[in-house]
């Protein structure tokens, strides 16, 4: 399996600073070529939510370039997955809530990590940041961890109420501000010709999702270039329609 990467972010109409980061990167391994990508939103709202964000996305980088090394000697499997960024994330959470203590702050992010090897995809999730999976079709992987979407969830509204919550943007949990994190976890098989898209919320809130597939479908998008200005001419209708937050993408290409 091959892989294409193209991450891209923009500070948004309002904001004065980036509180998202992102990266992403192709790996060679003993167990064969790797694709990574991470998509973290520092919270808006919250003190200096870039630095959360760049923090988690450094530890994952050190995670792929020195730990991914020694674990690919042995079978990786999702259970060594979910152990590996579980207490990754939990020593993240750890830091960054030490961080705030010290200043007198609070931050936290959201994080969208996805490493994809031959024969599966592995997923980590928290917050609000979204995983769509593109293919013949266009399907989101991942669930909201909003208050309102726990609500629906649980049965306790409709979706429609939903829609009409004012306060249905705010998180259950974030990395930086919860004491125990409860990540979403998914792994799914990887096929030839799909892709991946990572993106924060302020990048999906605006667009729908026949214009995310239409931009991405492998009949229109295939090289790396053109991943670069399908996502740059994405953030911009995002900012075009009033979008006032950071927005940020990843994407991932297999073939």
């Amino acid at each position: 399996m091959k892989y294409r990467v193209c991450t891209n972010t923009d500070m948004g109409l309002v904001k004065e600073k980036n509180e998202d980061s992102s990266y992403g990167c192709v790996i060679n391994t003993e167990k064969g070529m790797m694709a990574f990508a991470i998509v973290c939103d520092g919270l808006g709202g919250l003190s200096e939510g870039e630095l959360a964000s760049s923090a988690v996305i450094c530890s994952f980088k050190n995670w792929i370039y020195h730990r991914l090394k020694i674990l690919c000697k042995e079978p990786i499997t999702f259970d060594v997955i979910q152990k590996e960024w579980g207490r990754l994330l939990q020593l993240q959470n750890e830091k960054i809530q030490s961080y705030g203590r010290k200043k007198g702050i609070v931050l936290g992010t959201t994080v969208m990590a996805v490493l994809v090897t031959n024969s599966y995809y592995y997923v980590v999730h928290i917050g609000d940041c979204r995983l769509y999976e593109i293919e013949s079709h266009i399907f989101l992987r991942t669930i909201d961890q909003t208050i309102v979407e726990k609500e629906v969830l649980e049965g306790k509204i409709t979706r429609k109420e939903a829609e009409k919550r004012k306060d249905r943007h705010i998180l259950w949990q974030c990395c930086g501000s919860n004491e125990r994190l409860v990540p979403e976890f998914i792994c799914e098989k990887t096929k030839k010709g799909m892709t991946l898209l990572l993106c924060s919320d302020g990048f999906w809130h605006n667009l729908t999702l026949k214009e995310l597939y239409q931009a991405f479908s492998t009949s229109v998008c295939e090289t790396e270039k053109q991943m670069e200005l399908q996502s740059r001419k994405l953030i911009e209708l995002g900012k075009k329609r009033g979008e006032k937050d950071n927005l940020s993408v990843a994407i991932i290409k297999t073939y």
